[in-house]
């Protein structure tokens, strides 16, 4: 009898453990010296490409750091910040099926997976003090389009699928936003300012909206309207939110080893 429970428990366990994470079957990585300016990396559901990226880039997308500033990122060899990237990283068949179902700390767990074969990296996180914006509620409330439970997000799922993902739009000076959570966008404001910034409005939902400012260095950004205000001036009066300056602690990443990549 007690053999026949132990056998029952083994089987309930084995139906209840969640299916592991795909790691990548083949990887292809080359070096980009096409000298063009823009990046992008994108999931795809054999698996994953990554266009003229940079190490600081893939390890922000690996860690999950979007919304922090390039400086919590220490211990990086001197190429990793000029070399540009191109990757093509292809799950086995039978796990492509599992590739439609990953949420996003999935997916960085599988290009950390290739960041360590490929590039041999070994990272550990950290806790850093220093300057940050903290994004509060100004005075008045918030100024946002609230998406309704039935919302469909721009991704095709429903709100409530853990998968269910935003979308915005962002160029000098203009943030065109569907379906997203503050967080975000977070990164945009931290580009923008040189500083990491945290989310402290307490606002979890998500939103629409546009914000359209006058970045500091161009007096005259095509951003849809004319005599935009600066970036701190539009968040009050457009979307009801402050940025104020103040320490706090942020995530960070300390790379111990990182290597130019392996042959494929």
């Amino acid at each position: 009898m007690r053999m026949l429970m132990a056998v029952l428990a083994l089987l309930v366990c084995g139906m209840m453990a969640p299916a592991q994470t795909p790691t990548f079957d083949i990887t292809v990585v080359k070096e980009n010296k096409s000298g063009a300016m823009g990046m992008k990396s994108m999931y795809e559901p054999a698996g994953m490409t990554a266009v003229n990226a940079t190490m600081v880039m893939l390890l922000r997308q690996a860690y999950s750091l979007y919304a922090s500033n390039d400086d919590v990122i220490t211990g990086l060899p001197g190429w990793a910040e000029k070399k540009h990237f191109d990757l093509e990283a292809k799950v086995a068949p039978e796990q492509m099926e599992r590739m439609k179902t990953l949420t996003q700390p999935e997916r960085a767990q599988m290009l950390r997976g290739l960041l360590a074969d490929r590039f041999g990296l070994v990272a550990h996180r950290v806790k850093l003090e220093q300057p940050v914006y903290a994004l509060v509620v100004a005075k008045g409330g918030p100024k946002l389009t609230v998406f309704k439970e039935t919302d469909v997000m721009p991704n095709g799922l429903p709100k409530t699928d853990a998968r269910a993902g935003g979308s915005f739009q962002f160029a000098d000076g203009l943030l065109k936003a569907e379906g997203v959570t503050l967080d975000d966008t977070l990164s945009v404001f931290t580009q923008e300012t040189g500083r990491t910034v945290i989310n402290e409005t307490g606002l979890t939902g998500r939103y629409s909206f546009e914000l359209h400012w006058t970045p500091d260095e161009e007096g005259d950004a095509d951003n849809g309207k004319t005599g935009a205000p600066p970036l701190f001036t539009a968040l009050e009066q457009q979307l009801g939110l402050r940025l104020v300056a103040k320490r706090g602690t942020v995530d960070g990443l300390v790379v111990d080893r990182l290597e130019l990549p392996t042959a494929n």
